[in-house]
């Protein structure tokens, strides 16, 4: 790495790093407001019809089990981390009317006692997935996406789980049927299959399904599978693998559920929507589903809005905030992007990274095609380009690194960094922000790589996204405070555009505090679009500073 330009600008950079500005300052004119306005939840998976007929929907990214009348779809009450409920992915309700549900991230089988507290049933490890009960009262789990298992869980706790089988395919939202049979789809098989819990041996029944995510029996004894993939909700007759389509619930579709009087109810993971199906076939919607869980964002070569939204890549009108297209992300599927997190620009391609799949991948939305899929990354949180190379933010080694493409070889550009966050480049400045310390490191000054970086900015709450400006002044996402600020890095001056902002969602102990890093990107107007985690929306921020400024905004 090259030197810093000089001994006397270091000096200087030193102690203008420990000027305080107590920056309150708000700009003179500031437009705020909602440019899109996604879906209520985040994420919807798992969904079950309790014994007195509400539906309760599980959302793993928003750590929340919200309780929906079935007939309005009006939210009654939600579960969330303070009443100890955290990346909920599955229900069900146990023989003895408790609520117990899979919390994916951590692993563990949970349940919520009379008196509301919650207790855990067992750890299976990471990846606990569809939970049911037998007919005659029998707890099982499957672990799918991190792990690929069956268990028999003791209810009491007593005895360890019992292991029915590995490597089954992806056993994944499962039911037993009137026969006392346990089915399941087998999400990469393109399968349903059938187990005798009790042998443990299992049966293939049907085939040719491009996503099976979920199957539930009616109470008429019929067999509905959901297909996530196409957005379909199909019968299959268990005894001749027959398929028949008799709804579209949409792309995303994860989970469903039956009432007493044969209303299905579905769940979509990607849209964060809920529905339910009408007598002539069609998807009546309970909770609208749009954007959820979003995350990263960028400017494409087209001058348009893309949001990383987590299960799947969204387009928008930055003007109007209309949607264009979206690119549904995938599990398993190589073809496409896996579980998007950051976004930007990479030449008239897009960087995509994932800390959940350790990807970072290069995506050609003109061709449609995932051009590069790079997994040699430890936890990348954050990812941008500088010029044809890739400097990611990685969690686990605690650095930020450059890739340099022509050669495939990884450049420590800093290391000892707690939780490397935001990440900004342009005309040669280099950013990265710590989450933890609330530190804003410069790692690179004119297109020379400092060889000791600096922390230029300190003590900020929890900065996440980090944008640069036309004037090179940073603007950062202070998750802590809720607040959005532009700095000055020559002297720390601080101003606040924008605060009170729905950013910051709380993740799972134990995984990256980020969680969906809040982020924003600015225009060549100087717009702001920041993605807001906790409402699923997008927010603009217009400054009104006058002169051409105001000229370039006009019409938008």
């Amino acid at each position: 790495m090259l030197n810093y330009k000089s001994q006397s600008y270091t000096v200087f950079l030193i102690f203008i790093s420990l000027i305080t500005v107590a920056g309150s300052v708000q700009s003179s004119e500031v437009h705020r407001r909602e440019l899109v306005t996604g879906a209520k939840i985040q994420g919807s998976n798992g969904i079950r019809v309790s014994p007195e007929g509400l539906l309760y929907v599980a959302s793993a990214v928003g750590s929340r089990i919200d309780v929906l009348e079935p007939r309005t779809g009006k939210k009654l009450i939600s579960l969330g981390q303070q009443q100890g409920v955290f990346g909920p992915d599955d229900l069900a309700f146990g023989p003895d009317g408790l609520l117990y549900w899979t919390a994916f991230f951590t692993g563990e089988v949970m349940r919520m006692s009379v008196d509301g507290i919650p207790q855990r049933v067992a750890r299976l490890g990471p990846g606990v997935n569809a939970i049911t009960f037998s007919n005659d009262g029998r707890l099982f789990v499957s672990r799918v996406f991190l792990a690929d298992e069956l268990y028999e869980v003791d209810l009491h706790g007593l005895q360890a789980a019992r292991l029915i089988k590995r490597g089954l395919g992806g056993f994944n939202a499962m039911a037993f049927g009137p026969d006392n049979y346990l089915y399941g789809p087998l999400w990469f098989k393109g399968q349903v299959a059938r187990i005798n819990v009790d042998t443990c041996e299992l049966q293939v029944i049907a085939e040719g399904i491009q996503t099976p995510a979920a199957v539930k029996f009616s109470p008429q004894g019929v067999l509905h599978v959901l297909d996530q993939h196409e957005g379909e909700l199909l019968t299959v007759d268990i005894s001749t693998g027959e398929k028949n389509v008799i709804a579209y619930p949409g792309v995303g579709a994860d989970n469903l559920d039956f009432d007493n009087r044969g209303h299905v109810y579905i769940t979509n993971s990607h849209e964060g929507g809920v529905s339910r199906m009408l007598p002539n076939g069609r998807m009546r919607s309970l909770q609208p589903g749009g954007l959820s869980m979003p995350s990263g964002i960028a400017i494409n070569a087209q001058g348009n809005l893309v949001v990383a939204a987590t299960q799947s890549l969204r387009n928008y009108d930055s003007r109007n905030g209309k949607e264009l297209s979206v690119i549904h992300a995938s599990i398993g599927d190589t073809n496409t992007v896996a579980t998007p997190i950051t976004v930007s620009p990479y030449g008239e391609q897009l960087l995509v990274s994932s800390w959940f799949s350790n990807t970072v991948q290069i995506w050609d939305p003109v061709k449609q095609r995932l051009m590069e899929s790079y997994q040699d990354f430890q936890v990348p949180l954050n990812a941008i380009a500088m010029g044809d190379d890739i400097v990611v933010a990685e969690l686990a080694g605690h650095r930020v690194v450059r890739r340099k493409v022509d050669t495939m070889e990884l450049e420590v550009l800093m290391s000892g960094i707690a939780i490397p966050t935001g990440l900004a480049y342009k005309s040669g400045q280099l950013y990265v922000a710590d989450w933890l310390t609330g530190n804003v490191y410069q790692l690179m000054v004119d297109g020379h790589f400092m060889s000791t970086p600096q922390a230029i900015i300190t003590g900020l709450k929890q900065p996440e996204g980090l944008a640069l400006d036309e004037q090179g002044r940073l603007l950062v996402l202070e998750t802590g405070s809720q607040k959005l600020l532009r700095i000055n890095p020559l002297n720390s001056y601080t101003e606040i555009l924008a605060s009170e902002l729905e950013i910051g969602l709380p993740g799972v102990p134990g995984l990256p505090p980020s969680w969906l890093l809040s982020s924003l990107v600015i225009d060549e107007c100087g717009k702001i679009m920041i993605t807001q985690d906790v409402t699923n929306s997008l927010r603009k921020v217009v400054l009104n500073e006058g002169g051409s400024y105001q000229d370039c905004h006009r019409g938008n």
